[in-house]
C-alpha cells in the first residue's frame, strides 16, 4: 500500500498515543505544522483506505425550512420526541453550539439527537470536526508489517 510521508506520520502517532486497549483517541494532533484542514483531509484519506475509524462531532448546526415548519404545527402532534422537540426549539432563532441546548436534553445523547433530525432533513448541519480516531485492524496491521522499525 502506497503511504506518503504525512500518513505514515499521522499512523505513527496513532499507534504511539492510542493504548493498548484499542481506545479512541478524542484529539487528533500529530503534524502540528499543518493546518487543521490538511490534517483533516490526511485523516479522511486514511479512513478512505480503511486504516483508521473516527466520528465526527457536530460542533454547529440551525433550523432547516423543513425543521422551522414543523415547529409551526401544532405542539400536541408533533412527530418528535420531547427531546428532539427540544433542539429544535434551542436552535428555533439562530444556528448554535451543541452546548447551546436546552439543559433538558442530556450531554451525552446531544451529538446522536442533532445526527438523527439531520438525517431526517430538519437541521442542517453548518460545522464539524473529526472526534475520537482510532486504528483499524487493517490499519494496525500495515503497521506491524509494512513499517520498518
Amino acid at each position: 500500500m502506497q503511504l506518503s510521508a504525512s500518513e505514515w506520520q499521522c499512523l505513527r502517532w496513532l499507534q504511539q498515543h492510542a493504548s493498548h486497549n484499542h481506545e479512541a483517541l478524542a484529539v487528533p494532533l500529530p503534524l502540528p505544522q499543518l493546518s487543521t484542514v490538511r490534517r483533516d483531509r490526511l485523516w479522511q484519506q486514511l479512513k478512505a483506505k480503511g486504516l483508521v475509524d473516527f466520528d465526527v462531532v457536530v460542533t454547529r448546526f440551525g433550523l432547516s425550512a423543513t425543521g422551522r415548519m414543523l415547529l409551526q404545527l401544532d405542539r400536541s402532534v408533533l412527530p418528535v420526541t420531547p427531546d428532539e422537540k427540544w433542539v429544535l426549539r434551542s436552535c428555533r432563532d439562530r444556528s448554535i453550539h451543541p452546548d447551546q441546548i436546552a439543559y433538558k436534553v442530556p450531554h451525552d445523547q446531544r451529538q446522536a439527537l442533532i445526527a438523527g433530525l439531520a438525517e431526517q432533513g430538519l437541521l442542517r448541519i453548518t460545522r464539524q470536526q473529526i472526534g475520537k480516531i482510532w486504528l483499524t485492524p487493517a490499519g494496525a496491521a500495515v503497521l506491524r508489517y509494512d513499517c520498518a522499525p
